[in-house]
């Protein structure tokens, strides 16, 4: 069975590329941040759709989704929370989580899909090197949207900041900004943003990876370059038509992407922190300006 990950942070679109995957690949399966919430996985069903406050954002079911994930379907299955030290430590419990999400796979393999994708903001994040031991052959879409966009768009979240990532100070960081200065939360994910790339480059030179897809966000809206992505990967679908963005910002009622020049200016200072040497090895800088998108 072919497997394939994603190389991505948060808001670049991975529900998406999921969503479409799954619809038009055949014998394909696609997961978004695997393993699912029971809750999650019941989400589509007639009955939720009809009862949207029974949803696993309605109120009612808080307290089960954090039951579920606390005891069932912890944050370091996922691949974040303590997996996050684990990564900097080298500690073999993500060897453990790797062989964890193996065995799912395998599952579906059993049921007759030929062709698996995880789609999930912590595979480089945390198991991405324990995974490619045991898959030497996988295969990898990087997942890129600009900077400015992406760290507008998770500001916009109002998550907590340390529950998917270190802090920027953390030495488990390629790229490290001094704990005096304080961040905002657009700076820090601006910054998160740029050690997802430094972090795919090490990842890429250290494994020799070849088998790579690289996708825009807005690719995922683009029946061609979907295709394209299914034809790299040998993987046969039906006519790509109807596409649409999934887990928008404005479809949760918070407000939309727009940068403003304030944005722009913010991650000048935090590209500014960052050394030479390391902005070079990043490919969508080469030639960027920021606020141009």
């Amino acid at each position: 069975m072919q497997k394939i990950f994603t190389a991505a942070i948060g808001r670049t679109g991975t529900m998406s590329l999921a969503q479409a995957i799954t619809r038009y690949g055949r014998r394909c399966v696609a997961e978004h941040e695997p393993p699912a919430l029971l809750l999650q996985q019941l989400a589509e069903r007639p009955f939720f759709l009809r009862h949207p406050w029974l949803r696993p954002g309605g109120r009612a079911l808080t307290l089960g989704r954090d039951l579920q994930r606390r005891y069932l379907y912890s944050d370091e299955l996922l691949g974040r929370g303590a997996a996050l030290e684990w990564y900097y430590r080298g500690d073999q419990r993500l060897a453990l989580v790797a062989a964890r999400r193996l065995r799912r796979i395998e599952r579906f393999a059993r049921r007759g899909y030929r062709h698996y994708v995880e789609s999930s903001q912590f595979f480089l994040r945390t198991f991405c090197y324990e995974m490619h031991s045991l898959v030497p052959d996988l295969g990898v879409i990087k997942l890129v949207r600009d900077p400015v966009e992406t760290a507008r768009s998770l500001a916009n979240r109002n998550k907590s900041l340390d529950l998917n990532s270190l802090p920027a100070h953390h030495p488990g960081n390629l790229f490290r900004i001094p704990e005096s200065q304080i961040l905002t939360a657009f700076e820090f994910y601006a910054h998160l943003w740029l050690e997802t790339e430094l972090r795919w480059h090490a990842f890429r030179e250290r494994t020799g990876l070849t088998r790579v897809v690289v996708l825009q966000t807005s690719d995922i809206s683009d029946p061609a370059k979907l295709g394209a992505m299914f034809a790299f990967f040998g993987i046969a679908h039906d006519p790509i038509e109807g596409l649409m963005p999934a887990n928008t910002n404005v479809g949760r009622k918070l407000p939309p992407t727009r940068p403003t020049s304030e944005d722009v200016a913010a991650f000048h200072r935090v590209l500014a922190w960052m050394p030479d040497a390391q902005r070079d090895r990043i490919e969508y800088l080469r030639g960027y300006v920021a606020g141009a998108a």
